[in-house]
C-alpha cells in the first residue's frame, strides 16, 4: 500500500513538474516573441519615415502636367531604391515590398504621351504612392494589434493557470 501512494505522490509531482516546465517554456517563447516584435518594431520606427519623407514629393500639378516633373519623378525612384538597401530589406514585410515594387514600376514609366503623362498614369503613380503608405502604416499598426492580442492571450493563460494550479 505504501508503494502504490508513493508511485502516486511521484507520479502527481512529475505531472506537476511538467506542467510547471511547459508553463515555463510557454513564457520564455513569448518573452522572446515580444523581443523580437519590439525590435522589429524600432526597426520599423527608424527606417519608415524617411520613405514617407520621399513619396510626399509626388505631387499633383495643374494640367497639362498634372504631377510633378520626370526628372522629379526619377530622383524620387531612385532616393526610394536608396532606401530600400540594408536594414530595410529585413524590416519590410511582404505587403509593402509588393506595393514598393509596383511604385517602383509606375515611376519608372516614360511618359504616355510626347511631351507629358497620361491621365492614367498619374492615377497609377498616385495609387501606387497611397498603397505603399498605407501598408507601411499597416506595417506599424498590425506590430501594435499583435501586442494587444499577445498582451490578452497572456492574461487569460496565467488567469487559466493561476486557477488550474490552486
Amino acid at each position: 500500500m505504501e508503494i502504490v501512494t508513493a508511485l502516486i505522490a511521484a507520479l502527481t509531482s512529475l505531472i506537476v513538474s511538467a506542467v510547471s516546465y511547459l508553463i515555463q517554456q510557454r513564457e520564455i517563447d513569448k518573452r522572446l516573441d515580444r523581443m523580437f516584435t519590439d525590435r522589429l518594431y524600432n526597426m520599423r520606427l527608424e527606417c519608415y519615415p524617411p520613405a514617407f519623407d520621399v513619396t510626399d514629393q509626388i505631387l499633383r500639378r495643374p494640367k497639362p502636367e498634372g504631377i510633378v516633373s520626370e526628372q522629379n519623378l526619377e530622383k524620387i525612384r531612385y532616393d526610394l531604391v536608396d532606401w530600400k538597401k540594408g536594414v530595410v530589406n529585413i524590416a519590410i514585410s511582404g505587403k509593402s515590398l509588393m506595393a514598393f515594387r509596383a511604385l517602383i514600376s509606375a515611376l519608372s514609366m516614360g511618359k504616355g504621351l510626347k511631351d507629358r503623362y497620361t491621365d492614367e498614369q498619374i492615377e497609377k503613380i498616385f495609387n501606387c504612392k497611397n498603397q505603399f503608405r498605407k501598408n507601411l502604416r499597416a506595417d506599424l499598426g498590425c506590430l501594435y494589434n499583435e501586442e494587444q492580442a499577445s498582451t490578452l492571450i497572456q492574461k487569460a493563460k496565467q488567469n487559466f493557470s493561476s486557477n488550474f494550479l490552486k
